[in-house]
């Protein structure tokens, strides 16, 4: 999203994805001094942050600037440091020390597992919303719709050239992809808000 759709380089993309990091490490640390009056409360904290980073992500936008998605990253970081350490001693808390191995390794596998599902069912979403939402786009777009008409407003979009076409054809499926983005945090409902925003434009 952020290189082929928004157009950040590598480095600042490389940035974002540090945030997410530094947040991490003073998350942990900070576990260590929340996980002293009761891991629930540190698990509350970081379960809280990542509800708020995740009504955020809601919001993004194409125009979006990198202030906001280094602040973004850095809560996630800070979320998930807050929540492990206080999820980790209440899940092992009641087993012996000689099964604490096995444990780790089984409870591992199954946050692994549980990961890649939501993963790949989020990037499916994500396609499926992108073609789908490309292809409703492209039903409003005619010789006759006003906002064509005006060219002060469509600059180099134009339905009369080749070109014009290949460069309306490329904003259609950039909008259609930041939408099947939001998709994976939002409902269809939010789909249906934006589009018809777009068929009042146009």
């Amino acid at each position: 999203l952020l290189q082929t759709y928004a157009g950040y380089p590598d480095d600042v993309i490389g940035q974002i994805v540090g945030c997410r990091g530094i947040g991490g490490t003073i998350g942990f640390f900070a576990a260590m001094f929340i996980g002293r009056l009761d891991p629930r409360i540190g698990m509350t904290i970081g379960f809280g942050l990542l509800a708020l980073s995740g009504v955020w992500l809601m919001e993004l936008d194409l125009n979006i600037g990198p202030r906001d998605l280094l602040l973004n990253s850095t809560v996630q970081g800070l979320a998930t440091g807050v929540v492990w350490v206080p999820l980790s001693v209440m899940a092992f808390s009641t087993l012996d020390h000689r099964q604490v191995a096995e444990a780790m390794a089984v409870f591992h596998l199954l946050r692994n597992i549980g990961s890649s599902l939501f993963i790949s069912l989020a990037f499916a979403l994500v396609v499926r919303s992108t073609g789908e939402n490309y292809g409703r786009m492209t039903e409003m777009l005619s010789p006759y719709a006003r906002a064509l008409s005006l060219p002060w407003s469509m600059g180099e979009w134009t339905m009369e050239t080749s070109s014009g076409l290949t460069r309306l054809s490329k904003e259609l499926l950039r909008q259609a992809a930041m939408i099947g983005y939001l998709n994976a945090f939002r409902s269809e409902e939010h789909t249906s808000e934006l589009q018809s925003r777009l068929h009042l434009v146009c």
